[in-house]
């Protein structure tokens, strides 16, 4: 996919993947689904942690069922709650496009990293002792430093 592409890929953003981001832009909203992760909840449960008022809760749980992250179903006179983990695939699809970026930087860093700590470098430590030393012999380091 070109640059050109993904632009205008990410900027025709449908409203079912908005209501998800919505949703999950909220602290609140992201704690009340790490709850659900589980098991299913009863409001009063989902209330619990929260020094919210109720009406607020059910606010939360409204944002939180229109976007399609949770369902919920009645269980004599209480709602019962429960994550909808398959809505959560639009955010994995989103950040899809930024993996490839930030895996490519991850690698160039770690081989920077490895470069600059070659065997004997002070920086490094022994597997076998946990001390400051050669990898892959377990000699000590010697104390000679670079320039910068």
């Amino acid at each position: 996919m070109t640059y050109k592409q993904t632009l205008i890929t990410l900027s025709v953003v449908d409203q079912p993947t908005d209501a998800v981001f919505r949703a999950l832009a909220d602290p609140t909203r992201r704690a009340m689904l790490e709850l659900l992760r589980d098991r299913e909840l009863t409001v009063i449960e989902l209330a619990q942690p929260f020094d919210i008022s109720q009406p607020a809760v059910s606010q939360h749980l409204a944002v939180l069922r229109e976007s399609g992250l949770v369902s919920s179903r009645a269980e004599g006179r209480n709602r019962v709650y429960r994550i909808e983990p398959d809505n959560l695939r639009v955010v994995d699809d989103w950040l899809e496009h930024y993996r490839h970026f930030w895996t490519e930087k991850l690698w160039a860093l770690g081989a920077h990293l490895d470069g600059e700590r070659s065997p004997g470098h002070p920086g490094t430590r022994s597997p076998s002792t946990g001390k400051p030393g050669n990898r892959a012999t377990g000699q000590p380091a010697t104390t000679k430093r670079r320039k910068r």
